[in-house]
């Protein structure tokens, strides 16, 4: 979806817009435009673009970070924000690295003798693994021996190109019907991998949680599981009425609500970090003397055998590898996109209420305005360049706003 985006930006120019069923979906690469949505009237474009057989974001249960709106996700992001803090990162670090040296070791011993090999299995299994220590609580490594790996992937071979899934475009009156429909019959009308996938890891999750609940001896590996059970309570939701970023929240959740962000850390940080790794080694591989500088740069900042979080902070030639090959895959570009709330006027275009708006990540990640003549060339350095920084809404990779991938760092 995202690259064929990109095509009708080419043809139809900055700003223009089609229709997804009878939903209208404004697309736009203009950067005060991309800026005044994402940023500046945030209050009126805080959701993101609905699914259409999505759960109620106000009142279902079990809602998470990425799909609530309003007032459920300023409570869910201001609980969520401080397991990716400075302090946390550090704490996560060691088995962070303890899980990415077991996977060098699996590496070596496959492929000792020099051979080409495909990348992307080994990412995919190092990712999981240390999600899997970190949010769930396992205890030790269980490279290419996860009886999740199978699970997670799943989830993201789910084909949502089928009938039900159109007739919930096309006739959005009905989708509150058809979401009690789905739920009721979800087995049924379903994909079963899909389904099975998600009620496995939700009482995997539901097991951790009453466990330490009633135990009240958190586990010491379950680091994302603790910090969220310290504010599980029950409450009346207040997810409705107008909303405003300076309104105050309730810094609690439900149990149901650990579950729900759970299950999307472990997904969504799944997918998009394993891809990362792997859209960077191919780069690198192809490249061989940006790699060659990466690995004289390693040498001279890692001098210790364990690496520190303050030795990642000082390879920065290192950072601007990931980040350039972001812009070249902006791996997020699908969830660049704001549901408008409530009729408002953005740089002289009226857009109604329940309006999409889609920022085109490739157009602007390869605007030659932006990113110089040589934008289509793989060049780290642009991002050292002390006489061209980069704005944070030129680089959309982690989305704009106060919605900005809370797992950035």
């Amino acid at each position: 979806m995202p690259l064929k985006i990109h095509e009708w930006t080419k043809e139809y120019g900055k700003v223009y817009g089609f229709k997804e069923g009878v939903r209208n979906v404004m697309v736009t690469s203009d950067l005060e435009l991309i800026n005044e949505v994402f940023v500046k009237q945030f209050d009126n474009f805080f959701a993101r673009k609905a699914h259409p057989l999505g759960q109620d974001t106000d009142n279902n249960p079990k809602v998470n970070l990425f799909e609530s709106q309003g007032a459920r996700w300023k409570r869910l992001r201001a609980l969520s924000s401080p397991s990716f803090s400075i302090s946390s990162l550090k704490k996560i670090r060691p088995i962070v690295e303890d899980s990415a040296m077991k996977m060098v070791d699996v590496m070596g011993r496959r492929h000792g003798e020099g051979e080409s090999f495909d990348v992307s299995p080994f990412f995919s299994e190092y990712t999981l693994d240390t999600i899997c220590r970190l949010v769930i609580g396992q205890k030790e490594s269980t490279l290419f021996k996860n009886p999740r790996i199978d699970t997670v992937q799943k989830v993201f071979l789910e084909d949502i190109d089928r009938p039900l899934f159109h007739f919930a475009v096309g006739v959005p009156g009905l989708g509150m019907f058809m979401r009690n429909l789905f739920s009721k019959c979800r087995k049924a009308m379903a994909n079963p991998r899909f389904t099975h996938a998600i009620s496995s890891l939700e009482s995997h999750l539901f097991s951790i949680s009453t466990s330490q609940m009633t135990s009240g001896a958190p586990s010491e590996s379950a680091d994302f599981i603790d910090l969220f059970l310290d504010n599980a309570a029950e409450f009346e939701y207040q997810n409705q009425g107008e909303f405003s970023t300076h309104e105050a929240v309730t810094k609690a959740l439900t149990v149901d609500e650990v579950i729900a962000q759970a299950v999307v850390f472990l997904l969504a940080g799944y997918d998009t970090t394993s891809n990362a790794l792997s859209y960077t080694a191919w780069m690198l591989s192809r490249y061989p003397e940006i790699m060659k500088r990466c690995q004289e740069e390693v040498d001279e900042v890692c001098v210790d055998s364990s690496i520190s979080y303050e030795d990642c902070q000082n390879l920065r030639y290192l950072d601007a590898v990931c980040r350039e090959t972001l812009r070249f895959f902006p791996i997020g570009a699908r969830a660049v996109a704001r549901t408008c709330m409530k009729d408002t006027t953005v740089g002289g275009y009226d857009i109604d209420k329940s309006t999409i708006v889609m920022a085109d990540s490739y157009a602007v990640h390869f605007n030659k305005e932006l990113w110089g003549e040589d934008v289509d060339e793989f060049r780290p350095e642009r991002w050292l360049e002390s006489d061209r920084r980069v704005a944070a809404i030129n680089f959309l990779t982690f989305g704009a706003g106060p919605r900005l991938c809370v797992g950035m760092r």
